[in-house]
């Protein structure tokens, strides 16, 4: 079982008993670095999967336990030779939800047993004497500490009633206004929970996907309750519904993070041996926020952090928080995750908008196409009409689109319009401010091309057709269910075009362009992305993939190289066939180089941020104690983590020089990892703590000792770099 390594200081000057414990920490079940490999996947699993899983070598994978049996699982976790217990074992995770309740069974139904609907939404229902749903107990949250909450044994609180009533299950919440109403996620459904409710822990633990939809902990992993899936641990979701009340009006539950603490310190007493992957909730890793206070750290194996670098909406190939991701969150992450009782971090890259480079036949087949070329695809709820999935690719000459359709649709046809944004800039929620806008597009776009019944037209701003610029391939399957449209990039808008006349239409490799589809039915304009609907992207986004390299390495080189952390990438659906990209890129770049000297003192760090925080290189500080110093540095980054620290030390008076470490009259401590000290912790002076320190205990009183702290990885053989920052200090 992991516990904390120390008590951490409260806002309050209180120390939490139940939650943080001084006792020695534990290392984490099994620890990863970035030359293994993981595989995400929702999807049905079969043994074909599973073999190519297998044979690429992953070392995680992680499913949704509804889509897989207990053979598939046994037979992934055995890897390629079949044993148990053997090098090529993969941990088998299956995806559960802590910070929301979705289970099918909580809804009210109706006689003919559908869901029961207001306002939209999926009604909760109540519960024999349900004291829920509760509200922070705090007089004025926006001052009063999270530490203000506990219970006097240090437990986490249940919260108070609601105002607005009760009657529902006590772990569920209520956000002001006050309604006495569970609050849900409005895209998911799912009720928001107090995690640390141990009522929560008993639904969890013993909830299986035959009565309530979803497989809980027993039933993933165990083999003798409901589908007995016997997985090696689980993926955590949805954990920000603790996150702190500034991340976002709609949740403001931050007072509950003590209690998702409780509860991992629960689940990893009742499941010792299994791997505990949380996904995301970043904030616990983090001393600019008081969730650092009662950080998960001891009681998990991993973070998985989506998103870190690139994003899946369909404007940014880099996330428009990647400063932010990196400097402030990332840098700290990394440092929590080398102490003793710290975790492995996985990373989730997505590669939005679409860079697929191939050639592809335009004769109806579209059996060529990649699966990782599909942009966005009509869900079930709400219909977006006869158009259902864009697939898009490109190589040097053309620009290749896949349009799925209902059978029997027409788009060689005037009523069928494509729209083709060509000078987008790559940014958040950005649109061209000129550019012809189509009808009811609602500013999603501001055209340079339209597609029309094979033919291709220059477009301007408040201009429809300012002439013919060229002709597109098209065709179909028989069914018309599958369309192929080849467009040549080599197109050049006329002299009378406003903005670009003579001017190529389309921007080199690497450029960004935005699409829309119109399909007049004959009784209204079916638009795809569809226009005002909940849960849809708002723009297909594309990026000409560059000739050589991709517009996405640079992914691997921030959160493997850099951050040490595994990477997959995928796409928005989590779709991507198994895949060795990964082990390719660790193939050609091996770790050959020492870690590099970072730091924790960035605060919030804006996109467009262009100076940093300096790297803090080696001793920071050395406090005499009685016959011992305690030396204290920040953080150093390497592409194979846990970093390890070695703390050189001497007798000042004999001069030790610091050209060679290893002769006397230098000693060290062999390599060691930090604690955090007392000052690292909610709240905290960035500018004058660091986050590790280590006590060198056996020296002499009254004698000056002069100290070096050198970074190493653990690589094989191991990097040390050789920085000669001294400082001196005497017991």
């Amino acid at each position: 079982m992991k516990q904390s390594s120390s008590p951490a200081l409260l806002a309050l000057g209180l120390s939490v008993v139940a939650l943080v414990s001084s006792a020695p920490a534990a290392a984490p079940v099994e620890r990863f670095t970035s030359s293994d490999t993981y595989y995400i996947y929702y999807g049905g699993w079969d043994a074909g999967l599973v073999a190519t899983v297998k044979v690429n070598g992953y070392k995680i994978v992680v499913v949704e336990p509804k889509n897989i049996t207990r053979t598939l699982v046994s037979d992934l976790q055995n890897g390629t030779d079949g044993l148990p217990g053997t090098a090529d074992d993969i941990r088998v995770l299956g995806y559960i939800s802590f910070g929301e309740d979705n289970r099918v069974s909580i809804y009210e139904r109706d006689v003919n047993g559908g869901f029961v609907y207001v306002d939209g939404h999926r009604v909760i229902k109540p519960v024999p004497g349900g004291t829920g749903p509760r509200v922070d107990p705090r007089a004025n949250p926006s001052t009063d500490p999270i530490a203000s909450t506990l219970n006097p044994d240090g437990s986490a609180s249940l919260g108070d009633p609601s105002p607005g009533g009760t009657g529902y299950a006590s772990f569920y919440l209520d956000n002001p206004p006050f309604d006495g109403k569970p609050d849900f996620n409005g895209e998911f459904a799912g009720a928001y929970v107090n995690a640390g409710d141990p009522a929560w822990f008993a639904v969890l633990k013993a909830m299986t996907e035959a009565s309530d939809g979803n497989c809980g902990l027993d039933e993933i992993l165990t083999t003798t309750v409901g589908k007995g899936l016997g997985c090696d641990g689980i993926f955590i979701d949805t954990i920000d519904t603790c996150a702190p009340n500034s991340f976002s009006p709609v949740t403001q539950f931050e007072w509950t993070a003590p209690g998702y603490r409780q509860l991992l310190q629960t689940v990893r007493g009742a499941y010792p041996d299994k791997f505990l992957l949380q996904n995301r909730g970043t904030f616990f890793f983090r001393t600019d926020v008081e969730a650092y206070n009662f950080t998960t750290r001891p009681f998990i194996d991993g973070v998985f952090f989506e998103s870190y670098f690139s994003d899946s909406n369909d404007f940014d190939t880099r996330s428009p928080y990647f400063n932010d991701n990196k400097y402030n969150v990332g840098l700290k992450l990394s440092a929590e995750a080398d102490r003793a009782d710290g975790f492995s971090v996985l990373s989730l890259g997505y590669l939005e908008p679409r860079a697929v480079r191939a050639t592809l036949a335009i004769d109806g087949d579209v059996s060529d196409w990649p699966t990782e070329s599909r942009l966005q695809v009509n869900g079930a709820s709400p219909d977006a009409g006869t158009i259902k999935a864009v697939y898009a690719a490109n190589d040097a000459d053309f620009l290749y689109l896949r349009i799925s359709t209902d059978p029997g649709t027409d788009l060689n046809t005037a009523g069928f319009n494509l729209y083709i944004d060509t000078d987008d800039i790559e940014d958040l929620d950005d649109v061209s401010a000129e550019g012809y806008l189509p009808t009811g597009a609602e500013n999603r776009i501001r055209s340079e091309l339209l597609y029309q019944n094979g033919s291709l037209y220059s477009q301007d701003t408040g201009v429809f057709n300012l002439g013919l610029v060229g002709s597109a391939s098209v065709a179909s399957d028989l069914a018309q269910t599958e369309w192929e449209i080849r467009i040549p990039r080599a197109l050049t808008h006329p002299a009378t075009h406003s903005r670009y006349p003579n001017q190529p239409v389309f921007g080199p490799d690497g450029s960004h362009i935005l699409l829309l589809l119109t399909l007049d039915t004959g009784s209204s304009t079916e638009y795809f992305p569809i226009i005002n609907a909940d849960g849809f992207e708002k723009n297909l986004g594309y990026r000409f993939e560059q000739a050589t390299g991709s517009v996405f390495d640079e992914d691997f080189v921030e959160s493997q190289q850099i951050q040490g952390w595994l990477l997959y990438q995928t796409d928005k659906f989590l779709s991507f066939a198994p895949n060795t990209r990964t082990a390719a890129w660790n193939a050609g770049h091996p770790d050959t180089a020492a870690p590099v000297w970072s730091t924790t003192a960035n605060g919030f760090t804006p996109r467009e941020a262009t100076t940093f925080e300096p790297p803090r290189v080696g001793i920071q500080a050395a406090l005499p104690g009685d016959g011992s110093v305690t030396v204290q540095w920040d953080t150093a980054n390497d592409q194979t983590r846990p970093v390890r620290y070695k703390i050189y030390y001497a007798p000042s008076a004999s001069s030790p020089s610091t050209a060679d470490l290893t002769v006397a009259p230098w000693q060290n401590t062999g390599y060691v990892t930090g604690t955090p000290p007392a000052d690292y912790s909610y709240p905290r002076n960035a500018a004058t703590s660091y986050s590790n320190e280590y006590t060198v205990t056996g020296l002499d009183n009254g004698v000056a000792y002069t100290f070096v702290v050198r970074a190493a990885d653990s690589a094989t053989p191991v990097h040390e770099e050789a920085n000669t920052v001294t400082l001196e200090a005497t017991p």
